[in-house]
């Protein structure tokens, strides 16, 4: 039997295969779906269900494994698209976070896109749906994208993007298991991280909501996953093809959200000045003088744009720690308000990074939301441990160190400077692979960790009580 076929059938936890598995969230999510679509009377609901399903297939058709896990993150997600709708309507009365987040005003300015300019109209979305410096252009366009395939199937409903982002989900699952056995870790490994990384709770939290968290998360780790070099120094393409594929991801990133581009600009010059492999006289010559001349005149025709972009980030993440130290919303009560009231230097940045290792705080369980989040935070906790033991044994592997330099980047943007948990998905996708060697390379009992970390966050939590008491 072939090596992917025989690992196909490997069993994932007691009577359950991974063929099983897929079989169960395909059946699932199709049941739910089309039930939910009958219920509600949306069409647009089930054909995005379908056309996102297969679109999803055809990206990952490269082998029997891939496909199964997509087919199970998928159908899991969709059944979760359903629920948390249903918690949230119980809850607020709609299907929106909170009564209506920033979900409500991508679906708002993507129907009114969609009602009154073409596909071609771009740019006129800057100036008359939104203002002119509105930073997240991009994914509006694609929510308009959205609203006008739904209009071909009887109107737009709130599940459709949702399932574009169940879609995407599945997509970063399956990347996870690409990157995993890339940088060599066992395929048993590889299915695991891969299956928490679609499964984890905060990421489906993440995916079964019209955000745009998880499609740029997918672009950003796609990225990453091109120059990531194997162990020997080489990459999955020429660097030509690198250079131009970065580049046609690198723009609807920078649409979508500006902050990310910045990173990856400086994550890919980094990647390609430290591989000796693009030393050599031959690449010196034919490849690093002329890529850095358009590099540089690429960079004084764009000056304007990457200076405009860059204090625009900066001016959104100082208004938002502002708002968030005012008590600005939910995400500031007690503990995390201490957090945002102090300056980042001396002691604020210690207290940032521990406070987004355990964000959310797993202290809320109603609505059912925050239980399933609260739960995720406690499984993320115990994980801690085998993310630094990764971290440790990835220093020593030149291949991981672009991955672990993006984790470092983007761990660091969102820690220092918003600080909202929202915005961890882009690190928590690129530690799931490096929490995965580190429990394949550690050579204790896991059990012992587990305990350990678990006694640990149950004191931690009698304290937060205890003060919360007092």
């Amino acid at each position: 039997m072939p090596g992917n076929a025989r690992f196909a059938t490997t069993r994932l936890w007691r009577g359950l295969s991974l063929n099983q598995a897929a079989l169960l969230g395909q059946s699932l999510g199709s049941v739910v779906i089309a039930f939910y679509a009958m219920s509600n009377a949306s069409l647009a609901v089930l054909m995005a269900y379908l056309i996102f399903g297969v679109a999803g297939l055809v990206i990952s058709r490269r082998g029997g494994t891939q496909v199964r896990i997509y087919l199970t993150v998928y159908g899991l997600a969709a059944v979760a698209t359903v629920a948390l709708a249903a918690v949230y309507t119980a809850a607020y009365g709609n299907p929106y976070w909170g009564g209506g987040s920033d979900e409500f005003y991508f679906e708002q300015i993507g129907i009114a896109f969609a009602e009154h300019y073409s596909i071609w109209d771009y740019n006129s979305i800057r100036g008359n749906l939104v203002v002119v410096w509105e930073s997240t252009t991009g994914y509006l366009y694609l929510m308009g994208l959205l609203a006008k395939f739904s209009q071909w199937f009887g109107g737009f409903h709130t599940v459709v993007p949702r399932l574009f982002n169940a879609m995407c989900l599945g997509l970063v699952s399956v990347l996870t298991y690409h990157i995993s056995l890339r940088l060599q870790l066992q395929r048993r490994t590889a299915l695991a991280a891969a299956l928490f990384a679609g499964l984890f709770p905060y990421l489906m939290w993440i995916s079964v909501q019209s955000l745009r968290d998880i499609f740029q998360a997918l672009l950003v780790l796609t990225v990453v996953y091109l120059w990531l070099p194997d162990h020997k120094n080489g990459w999955l393409y020429p660097v030509p093809v690198l250079f131009v594929v970065s580049s046609l991801l690198i723009i609807p990133i920078w649409e979508i959200r500006k902050g990310q581009a910045f990173v990856l600009i400086i994550l890919i010059v980094i990647a390609y000045i430290s591989n000796r492999w693009s030393w050599t006289p031959t690449n010196l010559f034919f490849l690093r003088i002329p890529i850095l001349a358009v590099g540089v005149l690429a960079l004084r025709e764009f000056y304007t744009v990457f200076q405009d972009g860059f204090e625009l980030y900066f001016m959104a993440a100082s208004q938002y720690t502002e708002y968030q130290a005012a008590g600005g919303s939910s995400e500031s009560i007690g503990l995390s308000l201490v957090i945002y009231e102090t300056p980042i230097f001396p002691l604020g940045w210690a207290l940032r990074t521990a406070y987004v290792f355990v964000s959310p705080l797993p202290v809320s369980f109603w609505p059912a939301h925050n239980a399933w989040l609260s739960i995720g935070t406690v499984i993320q906790i115990l994980c801690l441990p085998f993310l630094f033991f990764g971290i440790k044994h990835s220093l020593r592997l030149p291949q991981w160190r672009v991955l672990i330099l993006a984790f470092v980047m983007f761990f660091i943007a969102m820690a220092m400077f918003t600080v909202t948990f929202r915005h961890s998905t882009y690190w928590m996708v690129m530690s799931i692979p490096i929490a995965a060697l580190g429990w394949e390379r550690y050579r204790g009992r896991h059990i012992n960790v587990l305990m350990a970390t678990g006694a640990t966050l149950i004191l931690l939590g009698m304290i937060y009580l205890g003060i919360k008491v007092l």
